[in-house]
């Protein structure tokens, strides 16, 4: 009869206290996995005593409660067997031999304090799932949360705990192919092998995706129509793998090729400070090429765009910042930014040739030896503005000496205006020169003068005043009146600053021509003039209207008292003759 005893035989002894003739012989258990429990075989044991006793006992430690401990006799001519166990899962075995005594009365008994199944055990098998990959079995008497670990070498890329002796399932899309891997239960051990090879045969990966990209590192993904490996590799981008189109990934047991473009290093890119220059792209290596790269170049809240190796004129005195951009899978791998400002003395040969009260000449030749020297402008302009007014741009001539001569006109007189010089590039206006310019002098805004006469031999002038540098054309000045006879001034006023004259004791009934000149600070004058006639002496008039009243009244009288004598003549007559010639009749003597 056979027993199964656990792992841990503490002791084989016989209770009778005599020496027994006893041999045993243990023979080891054959497996495969040296951390299985030992099987333990127990050949017979024979005693010579009559009345010896022979006992075995065993100690469990197994995870089972303990039992009380039991005795059972064991039959002679029992044959010994020697276990032999390939497979871990099963709980390790235990078989006695039959113990003999040569005497009549002895007995043999053995003894065991428990009987239990032995410690968590488990095994990888591979799945016929097309999903899945593996299998993990777990084997053990308790129910415990266990720890699975699927590493590659010594790194975990799967850990996941399971509460139940369930099968675990491992994916493919958790697995590199060609790839070695080593799975391990935590408390438990494995039952035949634990590591297992995902798969044997390299292949070209049918598409492959960019997962990530940094300044430095590329990851790519590959994507697959049948079992979907998780084949992701990233690599760090260098001088000799930048812009080739395929990839090579090298596992443990074969290689994959991804058929996708690689990004380059991080660009470098370098401007020349002169106008024209080019972009370069300094580090370029060799597979790559040049027109993937653009450079964008932000002044101000412009953004231009720019290629490598063209002419690029960028404006003189203005600060850019350009950045070498290089589109890779929709996204751009960036160079450091390029801060660029480009220095030029550009006026250093412009004169203003001659100025005007409306106008301004000026005259501008190209800088020798300068950063700016080799521009080859296609046309100039030039035009002159002030804070409220902008005059109308006018263009310029240019000259074989790259020089050019520019005249702007209908400019107010003695106005400050900003006047630049514009040159037009490729479409592109570059202002080359500005600068503050005055305009001269001009005549006076005196437009009309008022005359009134408030006598018959004086006369009063009245004009509107000048106010500011607009209508005096120049500083603030003066008035000035004078009265004219046959072109000969009669009477002159003084310099007066506001316009109002007054003149009187002219003649009478006399023409005269009246002239009025304002005159600014800088001598310029406008002169207005004006004619009048004086009208007749009035009081001339009355005093002789007077004298023929006086002359009249006085002939008046003169006639008056003539006829007053000859009546009194007459009637003294008349009385006479009555009384000389009494007797004569009146009628008669009237005859």
């Amino acid at each position: 009869m056979e027993k199964q005893i656990p792992q841990n035989l503490s002791t084989l002894t016989t209770s009778s206290n005599t020496p027994a003739n006893a041999t045993s012989k243990a023979i080891p258990s054959a497996r495969s996995d040296t951390t299985s429990p030992p099987n333990i075989n127990i050949t017979p044991l024979t005693s010579t005593h009559p009345s010896s006793t022979l006992h075995a006992f065993t100690n469990n430690t197994g995870p089972s409660p303990s039992h009380t401990p039991t005795q059972s006799p064991l039959s002679p001519g029992q044959a010994t067997k020697p276990s032999a166990s390939n497979d871990t899962t099963s709980p390790p075995s235990v078989t006695v031999a039959p113990l003999t005594s040569m005497h009549p009365i002895s007995t043999l008994h053995t003894f065991t304090t428990g009987i239990t199944e032995g410690p968590c055990q488990y095994n990888v098998t591979k799945s016929v799932n097309k999903a899945i990959a593996y299998v993990v079995n777990i084997n053990s008497s308790e129910n415990q949360t266990y720890t699975i670990s699927i590493k590659h070498k010594h790194n975990d890329i799967h850990v996941q705990h399971i509460s139940n002796k369930t099968a675990f399932e491992i994916p493919f899309e958790w697995l590199r192919p060609c790839t070695v891997y080593t799975v391990s239960v935590d408390d438990c051990t494995a039952n035949g092998s634990n590591t297992f090879t995902s798969s044997t045969k390299g292949q070209t990966v049918p598409q492959t995706v960019v997962a990530r990209l940094t300044e430095n590192e590329v990851c790519l993904k590959g994507e697959f129509t049948d079992i979907q490996w998780n084949l992701t590799d990233c690599v760090k981008i260098t001088e000799q793998n930048s812009c080739t189109s395929t990839h090579t990934i090298k596992l443990d047991t074969c290689t994959y090729t991804m058929n996708v473009e690689m990004p380059p290093v991080k660009p470098k890119i370098r401007f020349n400070t002169t106008i024209p220059s080019e972009f370069e792209w300094t580090n370029k290596p060799a597979q790559c090429n040049t027109s993937s790269l653009n450079v964008v170049c932000t002044p101000d809240s412009e953004k231009n765009t720019y290629g490598l190796n063209v002419e690029v004129s960028l404006l003189p005195k203005k600060h850019y910042t350009c950045t070498g951009e290089y589109l890779y899978d929709k996204q751009p791998i960036k160079s450091d930014p390029l801060s660029i400002e480009i220095e030029c003395d550009l006026e250093k040969n412009t004169n203003v040739t001659d100025r005007s009260s409306n106008s301004i000449n000026m005259y501008w030749k190209a800088p020798e030896n300068d950063n700016c020297s080799n521009i080859i402008w296609d046309s100039y302009s030039v035009t002159c503005q002030t804070s409220e007014k902008r005059a109308p741009k006018s263009t310029c001539t240019q000259d074989k000496d790259d020089s050019t001569h520019c005249t702007i006109t209908e400019l107010e007189p003695f106005t400050i205006y900003t006047c630049t010089i514009i040159a037009l590039l490729d479409g592109h206006e570059y202002t080359i020169f500005s600068r503050q310019q005055k305009t001269l002098s001009a005549k006076p805004k005196l437009k009309s003068i008022k005359v009134q006469q408030p006598s018959h031999n004086s006369v009063h002038i009245q004009c509107s005043n000048l106010t500011g540098p607009n209508e005096w054309n120049g500083g603030a000045g003066n008035f000035e009146a004078k009265i004219k006879y046959n072109g000969d001034p009669v009477k002159t006023s003084e310099r007066k600053s506001t316009c109002w004259f007054s003149f009187s004791d002219l003649h009478y009934l006399t023409t005269y021509d009246i002239e009025v000149t304002a005159t600014n600070k800088e001598n310029n004058w406008t002169v207005i003039h004006e004619t009048i006639t004086t009208s007749y002496n009035d009081k001339a008039v009355v005093g002789f209207l007077a004298f023929l009243v006086i002359l009249m009244a006085v002939a008046l009288l003169f006639v008056v008292f003539k006829i007053y004598l000859r009546k009194r003549k007459r009637d003294d007559e008349d009385v006479y003759e009555e009384c000389e010639y009494v007797n004569v009749p009146m009628r008669l003597h009237r005859k």
